[in-house]
């Protein structure tokens, strides 16, 4: 099952898919096998047994792999119960078929026991690197407006049952991952969940933004009433210099609009213009 995760993770449960990844895996693990033959030509002085212990554990781990396919296939047709139990027993005969093989491999003197444990484990290594480097963040990518999680979304319900009744970590191992494992009945929920929280998160934005801008008005305004406090200073002080000048005008002796009336008054030439209101002595 945990080999059913990692295939989950590198094609991103796309469940309808599993004959080509499994094709896709042992190519690969065809080609790492020749070049760790090679690769024992040079390290080991007598390669023979380590390059037969290699291709035994191989042959086996391919098999026990193509069994796991095949018994996943045949899985999700069945009830939950019925494919459980059925997993559960080509779990077992797996394990027991591997462990005759290291057994074989330590009493048999012309194979070599490192050979076979790493041809026995080599799948689960190329799958957890190719896990590594198929993870791409989706969470951290600058320009989607991501969620800090990534959904896993596994379309075939029966399967989604059997995995996590038969590990109970599975949750656990995605949710470190920022990953949540969602199937055709948690999927509706999950999205209007992180609908209904993406619309908080902008609800906060706004009011932190609404916030932010009442700050920057009330600034604007305060300097706004400062500037008509100093509007209101000029005003009264040009009043102030009007009245001045007018009065100087009007009064005392020698004053200029008495002086020019009695101008007027001696014959002088004008125009049918007369004072203004106000300005009269």
């Amino acid at each position: 099952y945990r080999v059913f995760g990692q295939l989950m993770k590198v094609k991103a449960v796309k469940m309808g898919t599993i004959k080509d990844l499994q094709f896709k895996i042992l190519k690969v693990f065809i080609i790492t096998d020749l070049v760790f033959i090679g690769l024992s030509f040079i390290f080991f002085k007598e390669p023979i047994p380590f390059i037969l212990g290699l291709i035994f554990g191989s042959l086996i781990s391919a098999l026990n792999f193509i069994e796991l396919g095949n018994t996943l296939s045949r899985a999700v047709t069945m009830a939950p119960d019925k494919a459980q139990s059925f997993t559960t027993v080509k779990y077992f005969v797996r394990y027991i078929v591997t462990a005759v093989v290291l057994y074989v491999s330590i009493v048999a003197p012309y194979i070599n026991v490192l050979g076979t444990i790493l041809g026995l484990v080599i799948i689960k290594i190329i799958i957890l690197v190719m896990n590594l480097l198929s993870d791409k963040n989706y969470q951290h990518a600058t320009q989607l407006n991501s969620p800090d999680f990534v959904l896993l979304f596994i379309p075939i319900e029966a399967s989604f049952s059997v995995a996590v009744q038969a590990d109970g970590e599975l949750f656990s191992y995605a949710w470190e991952r920022k990953i949540v494992i969602v199937s055709p009945t948690t999927l509706l929920a999950t999205l209007r969940t992180i609908t209904s929280i993406w619309k908080q998160e902008n609800q906060t934005k706004n009011a932190q933004e609404i916030a932010r801008l009442s700050g920057a008005l009330y600034d604007k305004f305060i300097g706004f009433t400062e500037d008509m406090v100093k509007i209101k200073a000029n005003i009264d002080r040009a009043s102030g210099s009007y009245d001045d000048a007018l009065r100087k005008m009007k009064e005392g002796n020698g004053n200029i609009i008495r002086t020019a009336e009695k101008i007027k008054e001696l014959g002088a030439k004008t125009g049918i213009k007369t004072l203004p209101t106000g300005f009269e002595v």
